[in-house]
């Protein structure tokens, strides 16, 4: 069985509807494009009003709008689609022009309650929460997941507190849930602004970009690699390593 067959297998075994929270981001809109190729029951949910670019082809009846602050418009949509599968890749603050205090936490931390909450009065059956590698903060030489969390940031500090909530939803309320700390995801459909891109683009010029400090250093995985550790989270993770958070 080649890897796309494999993957394929994967989709299948995901119990629907499925709903892609998120899926006007980098991540979030590759996820929805890898299902939705398989399944014809996955939705793409976001909270702008306006189609975002990523989704512009993607038919208007697979796309959503809620916000996860406002917990009305997610029951609005729990009471139509009944999601049994849940990917969330809403995040706020991962960019460094994402600097509001408030909503990094309403988005990160409240909007994470609040999707649990609906999402349990309709015995979801798996729930796959999008962390980071900033968790780690000052930590973040190679760390196990064992390793100790020092986050240096609000964002961090957010996806940190994410994290024991979900750790705290699959130990002790046995719920099925987890969380992957993504690591400088790159590819199609990445912000061109962005580490890869920029590259791509000042190398056609015969040019190199402004870098930061050379001594951070990154661990860069592909985004088909990020799809297929997302999917296989939902399948295979959460029966292994419910309420648990892997690198």
């Amino acid at each position: 069985m080649s890897q796309q067959e494999f993957l394929i297998t994967e989709i299948k075994k995901l119990q629907g509807p499925i709903a892609v929270f998120g899926a006007g981001g980098f991540i979030g809109a590759n996820l929805f494009f890898a299902i939705s190729k398989v399944r014809s029951d996955c939705y793409a949910v976001t909270h702008q009003t306006s189609t975002p670019y990523r989704l512009a082809d993607v038919p208007s009846d697979k796309i959503l709008n809620a916000d996860l602050t406002n917990k009305y418009s997610l029951e609005t949509i729990f009471e139509k689609q009944r999601f049994k599968t849940i990917f969330n890749l809403s995040t706020y603050g991962a960019f460094a022009y994402q600097k509001e205090t408030d909503k990094i936490f309403e988005t990160n931390i409240i909007g994470l309650m609040n999707l649990i909450s609906v999402a349990k009065t309709f015995d979801f059956t798996a729930f796959v929460q999008g962390g980071s590698s900033s968790e780690y903060g000052s930590n973040s030489k190679a760390p196990k997941e064992t390793d100790e969390l020092k986050p240096n940031s609000e964002y961090a500090v957010s996806k940190v507190a994410s994290a024991y909530y979900i750790k705290y939803l699959g130990e002790t309320e046995k719920l099925p849930v987890i969380q992957l700390r993504y690591y400088s995801i790159y590819g199609p459909y990445e912000a061109s602004d962005r580490l890869i891109p920029a590259l791509i683009k000042e190398g056609k010029e015969k040019k190199y970009p402004p870098l930061v400090n050379p001594e951070i250093s990154r661990d860069f995985v592909f985004i088909d690699d990020a799809i297929e550790a997302t999917i296989l989270a939902a399948t295979k993770g959460i029966e292994q390593a419910k309420g648990q958070c892997l690198n």
